[in-house]
C-alpha cells in the first residue's frame, strides 16, 4: 500500500525508506506513479545533455518493478546511475 503520496514527501526519505516504500507498492494499481513521473522529470533535468540518450520514459518492467528507462544509441554507451532518487534505472539500446 502506498503510503507516501507526493514527491515531496518522497524527496526527504532515506534510501532505506524508499526502498521499503516502493516494495509495498501495487504498481498494477496506479501506486507509486505520481512520484516515478516527478523523479523523471528530475532525471530528464540531469541527463539532457547526453546526446546519446534517445529517450527517457518511464517502464514497468518484469515483476512489477518501476523503472527510469533510458533509450540510447546502439553505439554508445553513457554513464548513468544503477537507480535515480530510489528508482532503478533501465538502459534500452536502439
Amino acid at each position: 500500500m502506498q503510503r507516501i503520496k507526493t514527491y515531496k514527501h518522497w524527496s526527504i526519505l532515506s534510501d532505506r525508506e524508499k526502498d521499503v516504500e516502493y516494495n509495498s507498492w501495487n504498481v498494477y494499481e496506479g501506486e507509486g506513479q505520481n512520484i516515478l513521473e516527478e523523479v523523471i522529470k528530475h532525471f530528464k533535468e540531469k541527463y539532457k545533455h547526453h546526446k546519446d540518450i534517445l529517450e527517457i520514459d518511464k517502464g514497468l518492467y518484469h515483476g512489477g518493478l518501476l523503472i527510469i528507462s533510458a533509450t540510447i544509441r546502439k553505439s554508445k554507451k553513457p554513464r548513468l546511475p544503477k537507480s535515480f532518487e530510489g528508482f532503478p534505472v533501465m538502459k534500452f539500446y536502439k
